[in-house]
Order: C-alpha cells, then structure tokens, then sequence
C-alpha cells in the first residue's frame, strides 16, 4: 500500500513500507521509502551517479538503497534514533523538479551585486564577445537560466558530491524592452557540501570543486568561453559561494511533529546515505 504525503504544489513523498517493520526486545527497525514524486504522476527510474566534468548524462537516478547500515555504529552512547537518509530521496526530488521544469530562473541587470567582476551589460561583455558591444552598445541583458538535465548528488565518508547540468541563454534588451537573443551556452558545475546538523536546524557548507562553460549558438560572433569561465568561477568564489553557505549555515529547520525535539544529534557521512543519531525530548 502505498502513502504518500505532499509536500507543496509540484511534489510529494511516499512513505510506504519497503518491508515489514522487525522489532526485537532491544530495538525496531523500519524501513521506508523516501521517494519524491511529482503531484498527479508515479514512475519508476533508472539507475545513475555523478560524475566528473564535462559530461553528458541521460535523464536517470537510483531506485536502490545503497549497502546497508552498520548494525553496531560506533558510538559510545546508545542514541534513541538512528535514521539514514539515502542518496536516493535527494536525486528522486531533483528528478521532480527538473522535469516539473522547476529549475529555472532569470537573471537581469540589476540583480547582481555592484563589485560582481561579470555584469549583465553588453560592455562587460565586450571582453568575451567584442561583436556583442559593436552591435549593441552598453545595453543592459538578461541571463535565462535552466536546468537541461536533472542535478545529481552522491553522497560518500568525505562530503556530498554533486554535479549540475544547466543551460544559459543571453538577451541583449533593447530600449523598447525587446530581447534579442545573443548567445547559448552550458554551464556544468561540480560541486561538495558537508551536512551539519544543530539542535533542530540542519545547515552545511557548500564548495565549487568544477566548472566548463561550453558555447551551443551565438548570434553575435564566437564566445570567448574559457576567459568568461575563470572570471566566473573568480565571481562564485567571491561571492556565489560565500552567500550560499552564509545561507546554509543558518540552517533550515526540520519537520518534526509538535513537542518533539532532537537531543545530542550527530550526522555522519557513509557510502550512500547520510546517518543521524540522536535522543529525543518530547515537551507538550
């Protein structure tokens, strides 16, 4: 029997029971689902991993759990609740997303910060693509972003692994608000993050370990890619990078029901899954 419960107005998670749950005198073990599927539909996928930079994958992600958990963690206290979140729950909700086609988003002129090295006029970018400025002098442009492929994380002892696919197209906007298509590229980016975990909030911290700029089509002459790649990683590291993991660090907090709280939780990192143990404080 499937159950599911809907998360907002693209997805929901299904919970249902992989197996009878198995209880002895010491412990309980369930074993739940964690798949995220799009409202309205169902399907079962295919298997994939990340992978190195550049790279072309198929639309796919694991439907396995990864090895099982360790029957004696190594821990000197007993913790109440011992629950592993695998690589599988991040990669069907990415899967979601992407062909709800969620992952989008447009970026214009006046929405990167002023000491960005690379600016969304035709005069920053004259550098990579001199016909650009020649044709439309110091215009302001927008940057449609999209995700062409569904995002991938594997999850390892050192970090999260993560690797992302997306599609960038620039417009040149006119005074008139017209947009004139300049030029399409792929961005592929390969990234680590480290999961912490606080109290009741779960945080981390987030790295830019990759990135290939690659040109599709260019209205405006050949774009000189490998120049406008190490002025952007430049960018993401003074300022992408840092904002992200100012966000991350906050933290999110975590669904639990009313009353509950986690006492002395600990994360750690495995082969394909990530292992909270903690204790638990219930106040009405």
């Amino acid at each position: 029997m499937k159950v599911s419960t809907q998360l907002d107005t693209i997805a929901a998670i299904d919970h249902s029971l992989l197996a009878p749950p198995a209880f002895t005198e010491e412990y309980g073990d369930i074993a739940l689902k964690g798949e995220i599927f799009r409202v309205g539909t169902y399907q079962q996928r295919p298997s994939a991993l990340p992978v190195v930079l550049p790279v072309a994958l198929p639309m796919a992600l694991p439907v396995a759990l990864p090895l099982p958990l360790p029957t004696t963690p190594p821990m000197a206290h007993e913790p109440t609740l011992l629950l592993a979140v695998t690589e599988f729950v991040a990669n069907s909700a990415a899967f979601t997303y992407f062909t709800a086609g969620a992952l989008r988003r447009n970026l214009s002129s006046d929405m990167l910060p002023r000491r960005f090295p690379l600016q969304l006029r035709t005069k920053s970018m004259e550098v990579f693509s001199p016909q650009l400025q020649e044709r439309y002098p110091d215009q302001p442009m927008e940057l449609h972003l999209w995700a062409r492929q569904q995002p991938l994380l594997s999850c390892h002892p050192d970090a999260l692994h993560g690797t992302l696919f997306s599609s960038a197209e620039a417009f040149v906007v006119l005074p008139n608000a017209t947009r004139v298509p300049a030029f399409l590229l792929n961005i592929d980016a390969n990234v680590t993050g480290k999961p912490i975990i606080t109290r009741n909030r779960l945080g981390g911290t987030v790295r830019l370990t990759g990135l290939h700029i690659t040109q599709v089509a260019s209205n405006v002459g050949p774009v000189e890619v490998k120049r406008l790649e190490t002025l952007l990683k430049f960018g993401l590291w003074l300022f992408g990078v840092p904002r992200a993991n100012k966000w991350l660090q906050a933290g999110i907090p975590l669904p639990l029901p009313h009353g509950l709280s986690l006492l002395r939780p600990r994360l750690s990192l495995h082969q394909g899954f990530v292992l909270i143990a903690t204790d638990l404080q219930y106040e009405p």
